[in-house]
């Protein structure tokens, strides 16, 4: 498809750019299948095309009835969907699609610049991963090369300077100029990026809302659901946590909670949430009681990802809350959602009560009204042998709180855990697990827990939320993804409240290999850099940065001051000690440096020019190696006294040669050199070099 270096370079970046953007759209929409299909056709095809191995082209008429067919088939799926921005980017997967595997003219190329920069633009828009940098590094490389090449191979396909095509050597220059171009934006970018303020940041976030949501934290649980959730192979991050308490932490992150259970799955009757006012950032969850309640505390940020939607998480008893934020809706079952429709990338810090309610009591413990406790005593129609269980289990314990942890201990010792899934799904699923299954994972055993507990008059419910996660001693933060997801329950007792059970055994999973987990450890440290100094670095932190490299400065010059007596000393002892050694070493070093300074460069033109001859030999020769070869006739003949003068034409020059040069082999070799250089016959190259080997073996005539 190709022929020049300039044009192979062009093509390969070009397919640079689309690779990169594809792959930051694929990592930002979570596996789109349809993107993945066509970004993956386009790239193969193309690839295919680029190394000869396949002749595919699509005449003008068929490309254009396709694109009307895209078209017709996107404004179909936002009819039936009304999602406009997956339909926009499924026009823009198809309309690359179709570009890609035919373009072949300077238009083509910049439709395939435009449609993978709407592509860079939108995976921009829908993630914030660490992936999306790494993709945006590599599509600005590909693109300033694509841009210098396309330069570059204007004046070449008018015609201009044909006969200093400049062949490979152009070619690495090309790549050069593009990384020394890119090293510099690079730089450029990063220092205006740390310097220039954020003061429009609430503003861009309020006018500019995410308007892709990603799959996020469901407001129910069909059983079954969190165990694949745990089985799922590269869990993506959830959220990141840190401590004012360093170390790792052994907590549970409530999210939400659920009422109603209809034998299979667990969800929220239509309440509607309470929007609180955040006043300036701050919002106190908990009444003054509480607050003045002695106790431990816990104070802690959190970083929210992509697979949260509007739900914010709070270990022990919240009472705190730091956001940028103007309301935040508390729901009827104690917890807390954002205002916006996808919290990914929201940054807040909170303080909560750690103290294990189920050993205290509180004067502020609501009491719940008649219709919510019905609401949480509410059963499907049950197995009589569920009902059974729960009271033979609890016959002999007087007290509620004591007959719920009869239940969860029974529950945590006479049952195992697993991840593996029934292979069909049970009529009864609480049933199955008790009396035959006897294994599960949490969802089971949280279900079984509170359906026992509303059983005997105990008002129940199950909390959805995630394990504490794995903690980073490189960042001091905690990571927790999807596959920490657990599910627990929550018991209702006058005096104390809602108390927190979970009657789940440990989890048998084996644990990753050291290698692996270390790995993890530093991709999650590279992930959590850029969470704190991209996605959410703004004016705050702009400060806090110059802040504290103004003291290390003031820090440093006080101690340079301070030290400067005794620096002079130790320079002065260090002078008459090594300082002569250091002499003699620098001078030899010096020396070398300028050996190499003078060496090097005819070293280099020649390696490069005995690599050329090698190339030319083996009939890989270019228009521009007829210099080259030319260049080696000459000084052949300069060796045996013969020099050519500049003003002299090659065939002037064969005219005028001494009797003692083999004139005839400078004559066929200068014929070659001409058909090679103005004729552009390439092949001309392998004979030439052959003629200059056999003009080299010639014994010199002697001179009379």
């Amino acid at each position: 498809m190709t022929t020049t270096p300039t044009q192979r370079i062009l093509a390969w970046a070009l397919l640079g750019m689309l690779a990169s953007s594809s792959v930051a759209l694929l990592a930002s929409n979570t596996g789109d299948r349809l993107i993945l299909r066509m970004a993956a056709a386009a790239l193969v095809i193309r690839v295919l095309q680029m190394l000869g191995w396949v002749r595919l082209t699509l005449p003008a008429l068929y490309a254009t009835i396709l694109a009307l067919l895209a078209m017709a088939g996107c404004a179909i799926e936002y009819v039936f969907t009304r999602d406009l921005p997956t339909a926009a980017v499924h026009l823009v997967a198809l309309m690359a699609f179709l570009v890609v595997i035919h373009a072949t003219t300077p238009r083509d190329y910049f439709l395939v610049k435009a449609i993978t920069f709407f592509q860079l633009v939108a995976a921009s828009r829908l993630g914030t991963g660490l992936v999306f940098p790494i993709c945006m590094l590599i599509y600005v490389l590909c693109a300033i090369l694509a841009q210098t090449a396309g330069v570059v191979e204007r004046p070449l396909e008018a015609g201009v300077l044909t006969a200093r095509l400049p062949g490979l050597a152009s070619g690495r220059r090309l790549i050069g100029v593009a990384a020394l171009a890119f090293a510099a934006i690079l730089l450029l970018g990063v220092g205006l990026f740390f310097i220039l303020p954020r003061t429009a940041h609430a503003a861009l976030r309020h006018l500019l809302p995410s308007v892709m949501n990603l799959p996020g934290f469901s407001n129910e649980v069909t059983l079954g659901r969190i165990g694949e959730i745990q089985t799922s192979a590269n869990a993506p991050a959830v959220f990141h946590v840190r401590s004012r308490q360093p170390g790792p932490l052994e907590l549970k992150w409530r999210g939400s909670a659920l009422a109603l259970f209809d034998g299979k799955r667990w969800y929220n009757p239509p309440w509607p949430g309470d929007p609180v006012r955040v006043e300036n950032g701050y919002l106190r969850l908990a009444g003054l009681q509480q607050l003045w309640r002695p106790g431990p505390r816990l104070e802690y940020d959190v970083q929210l990802k992509d697979a949260t939607g509007d739900v914010l998480f709070f270990p022990g008893l919240p009472e705190i809350l730091y956001l940028d934020s103007s309301v935040v809706v508390r729901t009827p079952v104690d917890g807390f959602r954002t205002a916006l429709p996808n919290s990914a990338g929201v940054r807040y810090s909170a303080q909560s009560f750690m103290a294990d309610l189920a050993t205290s009591f509180s004067a502020a413990a609501a009491q719940l009204s008649a219709g919510r406790r019905e609401i949480y005593l509410r059963t499907p129609p049950l197995d009589t042998r569920v009902v059974e269980l729960a009271r033979r289990l609890t016959a002999a314990e007087p007290l509620p709180f004591d007959q719920a942890r009869r239940i969860e201990e029974y529950l945590r010792t006479q049952f195992a855990y697993s991840l593996e899934l029934p292979k069909q799904v049970p009529e009864d699923p609480i049933a199955h697990f008790l009396f035959e299954r006897r294994r599960g994972h949490c969802e089971y055993f949280a279900s079984s827990m509170a359906i026992m507990l509303r059983a005997i008059g105990i008002p129940s419910r199950l909390v959805t939320g995630f394990q504490s996660g794995a903690y980073n001693p490189l960042t001091g933060w905690h990571l927790v993804r999807s596959s920490d997801a657990h599910a627990w329950v929550e018991a209702h007792f006058p005096g104390q409240g809602w108390v927190t059970f979970d009657p789940t055994p440990s989890s048998p999973q084996p644990q990753p290999s050291a290698l692996i987990s270390q790995l993890r450890l530093y991709l999650d440290a590279l992930e959590v850099g850029w969470q704190d100094w991209v996605v959410t670095y703004d004016l705050d932190r702009q400060v806090q940065l110059a802040d504290k490299l103004g003291q290390h400065t003031r820090a440093w010059s006080i101690r340079w001051i301070e030290n400067w007596d005794s620096t002079e000393a130790a320079v002065k002892q260090a002078s008459r000690t090594w300082l002569p050694r250091a002499a003699i070493v620098l001078a030899a070093l010096a020396a070398l440096a300028a050996a190499g300074y003078l060496m090097m460069p005819p070293l280099l033109v020649w390696w490069r020019c005995r690599r050329r001859m090698q190339q030319v030999r083996l009939g890989r020769a270019q228009p521009s190696d007829a210099t080259l070869l030319y260049q080696r006739l000459l000084e052949l003949l300069h060796r045996r006294g013969v020099q050519k003068p500049a003003w002299m034409t090659p065939s002037e020059f064969v005219d005028a040669l001494p009797p003692t040069v083999p004139r005839d082999l400078v004559a066929q070799a200068t014929a070659l050199y001409q058909q090679m250089r103005f004729g552009q016959h390439v092949e001309a190259g392998p004979r030439l070099a052959v003629l200059l080997d056999r003009l080299a073996a010639t014994p010199e005539a002697p001179r009379s």
